[in-house]
């Protein structure tokens, strides 16, 4: 298997359209409604009542935030 065929390029573009294609959904359209009839309707942080989709926006978001701090670190680690 060589870096250059074109052949392993285009099967590796088309595996990771495929996988991009797959977060998206699970992410916009399958986690949301699931997350809102699992979870109660309103939910208490530090004795604030939110509702849960609120809860699940700030959740997502401080998990962005943190790999955003996180993930340059970690990509300068050697194995």
């Amino acid at each position: 298997m060589e870096k250059n065929d074109p052949k392993v390029v285009n099967a590796w573009c088309m595996y990771d359209w495929a996988n991009s294609a797959y977060n998206l959904t699970i992410t916009t359209a399958i986690f949301p409604i699931y997350f809102s009839s699992v979870a109660p309707k309103s939910i208490s942080i530090l004795g604030i009542a939110k509702d849960n989709p609120v809860v699940y926006s700030y959740a997502l978001s401080l998990s962005f935030l943190f790999g955003g701090f996180l993930w340059p670190r970690l990509s300068g680690i050697d194995a």
